[in-house]
């Protein structure tokens, strides 16, 4: 079916839309940007934490915690605003990235990472 519609890609991003569309995009973008770079230093990270047969639970613990924040996050968003729930998120994520930072073994790794996993949900 074809209609005539004038709508065009750049009015995603202007009027009310922008400021959803855009950090919804970045949300994405951290994401993705997140699992590259926890998947391109993680074979270090084992290196120095140990924790070889924990290894795959890295990326399924924050993509299952990302899908339990994310389901979690309408009842946020209707409740506080999306203002007060991309800070909770936030807070979440750079909390669990700490603890991954800080991290003296895997199993603390892996707190870290499912904490920053529902942070990014």
């Amino acid at each position: 079916m074809i209609t005539n519609d004038d709508s065009r890609w750049a009015d995603l991003f202007s009027g009310k839309n922008g400021a959803s569309a855009i950090a919804l995009s970045l949300g994405v973008a951290l994401h993705a940007i997140n699992i590259l770079v926890a998947t391109t230093i993680l074979p270090s990270v084992v290196q120095d934490i140990g924790g070889l047969s924990l290894y795959a639970w890295n990326t399924t613990l924050f993509v299952v915690a990302s899908i339990l924040g994310s389901a979690l996050s309408a009842r946020l968003l209707s409740g506080y605003g999306a203002r007060s729930a991309y800070v909770v998120a936030s807070l979440f994520f750079i909390a669990g990235a700490m603890l991954c930072a800080l991290a003296p073994s895997m199993p603390v790794m892996l707190l870290g990472r499912t904490v920053q996993g529902f942070g990014g949900g």
